[in-house]
């Protein structure tokens, strides 16, 4: 049976194993989903345990009480951690890069500001960027919520890589280099940092820098994939490749 899946807050529980929801998750039990005293659900503190709860008590107000049934580890977890720096996007295809990527199983999202991006980001957009990211957490069966940071400029996203990562950046230019040849002539790293640009790509100045900073560019094909599509579709292959998907 699939059961309805919720990132919460770790301390919502309580040591004796109870737990209160209210506001958005209470409003969506019991006003959305319609669920009822008894309903079993999973809840997930986003850190890498779930937890199998029974829904105890709905009141008027929305507020839903409850008690933990067993605590257990996520298991649907890739071994590989993916950092995915994605350039900024127009409109909604960053939205896009979010939930697709989160699906297929990126840890971690990086917004990078770099020369060729248009726009910026907002609270409101971070508030709804995380929404993205949490509700296909939740959907796609993840044990871990991927964070996702205010957006870096191009530099500063560089010096966050972490040294003993994998780094990569995809870049059109690049001809020699491929994906599939890094992954298989590297030792199988346990975290992978990958750097994807806008739509109007990375400048040559930006390629320099990267490089200078170990940063390896790879070549994702023979076809130009588009700004939104080239993150996920890379993540996949790098999982898949490791035979982590």
């Amino acid at each position: 049976m699939n059961l309805h899946r919720f990132f919460v807050s770790a301390s919502i529980f309580t040591p004796e194993k109870t737990f209160v929801l209210q506001g958005e998750f209470g409003h969506q039990l019991s006003r959305v989903l319609r669920l009822a005293p008894c309903a079993t659900v999973v809840l997930l503190d986003g850190m890498g345990r779930e937890y199998l709860a029974e829904l105890t008590h709905f009141d008027r107000n929305g507020t839903v009480t409850g008690r933990v049934i067993e605590e257990r580890l996520a298991t649907n977890e890739p071994r590989t951690q993916v950092t995915l720096f994605q350039a900024l996007l127009k409109g909604e295809r960053f939205d896009y890069v979010l939930q697709k990527g989160t699906e297929i199983g990126v840890s971690a999202f990086v917004p990078v500001l770099t020369e060729r991006v248009i726009g910026g980001s907002s609270p409101v957009k971070m508030e709804r960027w995380r929404k993205i990211v949490r509700e296909a957490a939740e959907q796609s069966r993840r044990g871990l919520l991927p964070s996702v940071v205010e957006p870096l400029p191009f530099g500063q996203a560089l010096k966050l890589m972490p040294e003993e990562s994998l780094k990569l950046m995809a870049w059109e230019e690049e001809k020699i280099s491929s994906l599939r040849k890094v992954l298989r002539t590297t030792p199988p790293p346990t975290s992978v940092s990958l750097l994807v640009g806008p739509e109007g790509g990375f400048s040559p100045a930006e390629a320099a820098e990267a490089t200078l900073a170990g940063i390896q560019t790879i070549s994702l094909g023979s076809r130009i994939l588009r700004a939104e599509t080239a993150g996920p579709t890379a993540t996949a292959l790098i999982l898949y490749e490791l035979g982590d998907i």
